[in-house]
């Protein structure tokens, strides 16, 4: 469970332009932060994800693990929210995908999200 902005219950989930086919085609590829900036880049472009996307998306590799120090004083639960790219700004490279959003082509959109929580999340 995450805290962070209302869901709607009318909320229809995954992407519009994607087709069930397509989707399952990229089940369990996911790319390992370890493995670098360009596996990011080669499985995700692949299926039509923009590197604004690639960006947005690279949050579900922190939840709980990257978050404000003081999330943990308000709530037992990660807050939904820019605070990885704020640390990813500072230059703080302790977590694999800290090191692959590090990367100069990520860069102006990494700043974008860190100074603009909005933007993060309606491209999320």
């Amino acid at each position: 469970m995450l805290v962070g902005p209302h869901i709607p219950n009318s909320l229809k989930y995954g992407r519009k332009d994607c087709t069930e086919n397509e989707a399952a085609t990229f089940k369990g590829k996911s790319p390992n932060p370890e493995e670098g900036v360009s596996a990011f880049k080669d499985a995700f472009l692949s299926k039509g994800f923009t590197e604004k996307d690639i960006v947005a998306l690279s949050t579900i590799y922190t939840v709980d693990a990257i978050q404000h120090p003081n999330q943990r004083l308000r709530s037992n639960f990660p807050l939904f929210d820019n605070y990885l790219f704020q640390t990813v700004k500072r230059g703080e490279r302790n977590h694999p995908i800290q090191k692959v959003l590090g990367d100069d082509s990520f860069k102006e959109t990494v700043e974008l999200f860190a100074s603009n929580k909005v933007e993060y999340i309606e491209t999320f």
